[in-house]
């Protein structure tokens, strides 16, 4: 049995559970002096969800596997995620103090088709129990000049320079973020 196959398989439950896997993601140490050098690293376990668990989760768009993806070492096995979701990762623990989150991409064997449809199935369940879902939609400054100026709106910003015209990369910049994948996706 592959260290993956066995990986999982000692973190198991009932295909008919309402549990999930959650990622325990420890905090940067606090003599990293660059998060992105040291290493994502953190244990998995089991969760009832019906017991109310406190977790976070994560949705994201997976991107595109490749051979260069980098792995996250979890209970001492390297599991490879890809580049979107180990970029989310680190964002999360470069800002939170060690943090419980659902990944599905790390959280579901993905090599299991029953288990992977199952847990399919309680992915509404798993978003609606979580404490906070954090939505990652990459590392494009277009997208966030545009959270930018739409946060600017919501608080009554005014939408021009004193000049009174609107700075022109705003229209393009709302359109890469509206026009975004994670808009589009489906389970």
């Amino acid at each position: 049995m592959t260290a993956a196959l066995q990986f999982y398989a000692d973190r198991n439950f009932s295909a008919n559970a309402q549990s999930c896997r959650i990622l325990d993601l420890p905090a940067l140490p606090v003599a990293a002096e660059d998060d992105r050098r040291e290493p994502l690293q953190g244990s998995l376990r089991v969760a009832d969800l019906d017991s109310m668990p406190i977790f976070d989760a994560l949705s994201y768009l997976w991107g595109e596997q490749s051979a260069e993806d980098p792995t996250i070492r979890i209970d001492g096995v390297d599991l490879p995620v890809t580049r979107n979701c180990y970029d989310a990762l680190l964002q999360i623990r470069k800002r939170f103090s060690g943090i419980g989150i659902w990944v599905d991409r790390i959280c579901i064997n993905q090599a299991d088709d029953r288990e992977r449809s199952h847990q399919v199935q309680l992915m509404g369940m798993v978003y609606r129990r979580a404490r906070t879902v954090f939505v990652w939609l990459g590392t494009d400054e277009r997208i966030d000049r545009a959270l930018v100026y739409l946060e600017g709106l919501s608080k009554g910003e005014r939408a021009w320079d004193e000049g009174h015209t609107v700075n022109t990369s705003v229209p393009n910049d709302c359109r890469v973020l509206f026009h975004h994948g994670w808009w589009h996706r489906a389970w």
